[in-house]
């Protein structure tokens, strides 16, 4: 059945709120507009570079590896299109994977290959909702509520020494009094090994959402724009004159670089900042800002 291109762009900006990363993977990371000399650097280089960041990104979320689409598991570091598939193949033959440990009965999941993709690939505890099982399984390691969470296997031990120290248990994982009772012994961790802190971290802090998409809750229009609003906006790209801010009136306004004091970290592309407005060119279009 053919879809109409407008409504097929409308699904997709709405999958890109909703689950953005399953949704920008099934871009090729240099149609996604990264600067004003896009073209002329080398291109296999800058592909290379940029599979890289996609990668970086994908594995620092995580991915739920029984509902995680080839674009998804492809881009899992240590994973690739062959090993993806495989994983694909597998929930098919077998339904859900039941832990991490499981994973090793799929082909091409080696030692190295588990070592390297285990600690992205979360797995939660779905008994319930299992896919009918077509295959006996060579391995049915029970669940371990520890497969959610960014720890790695190899960190399991000092996970549960952790929650144990804690007054907790595994039982207590993914639970809102859990980051209490692990921040009230933070101190004696901190006097431990360095990996102890580490696997702190990860339990007192697993699920945390970095720079939440910004939702823009009121239409903004040019003729509404006057000097000295605040707005929120986006920044879209990087010229030697300036960056460009997305504020939401249908086109982007220019933070010109004679008010760039400095380097400004937050600028990356795609990072959400504070701008004042200085003036408004409604002739020409135009709408200069500064940050602040």
């Amino acid at each position: 059945m053919l879809v109409r291109r407008d409504k097929a762009v409308a699904v997709s900006l709405a999958r890109r709120i909703i689950d953005p990363i399953s949704e920008y993977v099934k871009i090729a990371p240099k149609h996604l507009g990264v600067g004003l000399y896009q073209h002329s650097v080398n291109e296999k280089r800058l592909d290379e570079m940029l599979d890289l960041v996609v990668r970086e990104c994908v594995s620092n979320v995580g991915v739920d590896v029984n509902v995680a689409s080839l674009q998804v598991l492809q881009r899992v570091s240590g994973l690739n299109k062959k090993t993806a598939a495989n994983i694909i193949k597998y929930r098919q033959e077998n339904g859900n994977i039941k832990s991490r440990e499981e994973l090793k009965n799929v082909s091409g999941i080696g030692p190295k290959c588990f070592e390297q993709c285990a600690g992205f690939l979360y797995i939660y505890d779905s008994r319930e909702c299992d896919a009918p099982v077509r295959k006996k399984s060579k391995l049915t390691k029970q669940y371990n509520p520890l497969d959610a969470t960014p720890v790695h296997p190899e960190s399991y031990k000092i996970a549960e020494k952790i929650l144990e120290h804690a007054g907790a248990d595994l039982t207590h994982i993914g639970q809102s009094c859990l980051s209490q009772m692990l921040a009230n012994i933070e101190q004696q961790i901190r006097e431990q090994d360095p990996e102890w802190a580490i696997v702190w971290e990860l339990l007192s802090n697993p699920f945390v959402r970095k720079n939440a998409p910004v939702l823009v809750t009121t239409v903004l229009e040019m003729k509404s724009l006057k000097e000295g609003d605040l707005l929120d906006g986006i920044v879209r790209n990087h010229a030697s004159f300036g960056i460009f801010v997305d504020i939401g009136v249908g086109f982007n306004a220019l933070v010109h670089s004679s008010t760039l004091q400095s380097v400004v970290p937050e600028a990356r592309v795609n990072s959400s900042v504070k701008v004042r407005v200085t003036h408004v060119d409604m002739a020409r279009r135009r709408v200069g800002v500064i940050f602040v």
